[in-house]
């Protein structure tokens, strides 16, 4: 994926630019991997989308992706906050 490619489709006006998180979430992981050329989840270990976590206060939620000792990452909309 070329970064005007990514533009393209996630940028305004663009095929995906109306999905909401949950929809897009994944999509958009996906095509930043490829746009960067770097693995994508489930390609190694500990390197997966939706991972259980607990969030302050002890709440479970989800890293929408997770790689065990380098990041969890976490989408969210325009306005919304962790």
């Amino acid at each position: 994926m070329t970064p005007q490619d990514f533009i393209t489709k996630w940028g305004p006006g663009g095929p995906a630019f109306e999905l909401n998180e949950r929809q897009g979430a994944q999509p958009h992981f996906i095509d930043l991997c490829q746009l960067l050329g770097v693995p994508l989840p489930g390609s190694v270990g500990d390197y997966i989308f939706e991972q259980d976590t607990l969030v302050l206060g002890e709440a479970r939620g989800y890293a929408d992706v997770f790689y065990r000792d380098h990041f969890a990452w976490e989408n969210k909309a325009p306005g919304k906050n962790l």
